[in-house]
């Protein structure tokens, strides 16, 4: 005599079957899968030798200079002759300054931002310096930089999409912002 209790027949499963008692270990950790990613970020980052040496190269121009006269961005353009640019100047900073933080995690846009600030600041040094010491005029220095900083620059990263004009004038009012540079 058959028991019924015993008989299986028909059955479709999609997932455990037993006959009896069914044992699952589950394991629970005890960090969310977002705290997982970060440590694992921050791992990856700590053993990233370019990642660490791109944020050092824009460190340098992310901090502000040693400037024991503490003239900001608005005074440096007034007493330079260069007033009607100031509201320009400080969007454009700014502008720039987000652009940097939204970038910051990547290698190939801290190694270009780098580059880009290490021109203007050799340009400034080398070329704007000796034409303001000689007494060039405002228009004479803003030619100079426009002709030969801004637009090559610009044609030089331009085609990308990544960087545009006034991106690259935000970085240079961004060096000035940092003491990097000034128009005397």
């Amino acid at each position: 005599m058959s028991d019924a209790r015993n008989v299986l027949s028909n059955n479709s499963v999609y997932g455990d079957m037993a006959g009896r008692d069914i044992v699952k270990v589950v394991n629970v950790s005890s960090n969310s899968y977002l705290h997982e990613l970060a440590e694992k970020f921050s791992r990856e980052s700590e053993s990233d030798k370019h990642l660490s040496d791109f944020i050092e190269q824009l460190q340098r121009f992310m901090e502000a200079e040693t400037n024991p006269t503490g003239i900001d961005l608005p005074t440096k353009l007034e007493s330079s002759g260069r007033e009607d640019a100031v509201l320009t100047a400080m969007r454009l900073k700014e502008s720039f300054s987000k652009k940097l933080m939204h970038h910051q995690f990547s290698e190939n846009a801290q190694f270009l931002f780098a580059h880009i600030l290490a021109k203007i600041h050799a340009f400034f040094c080398f070329k704007v310096h000796p034409k303001v010491t000689a007494g060039a005029t405002r228009v004479e220095v803003d030619a100079l930089i426009f002709d030969e900083l801004l637009s090559p620059l610009y044609d030089e990263v331009g085609a990308s999409g990544i960087i545009n004009l006034s991106d690259v004038q935000g970085m240079m009012y961004y060096l000035a912002g940092n003491c990097h540079i000034d128009w005397k």
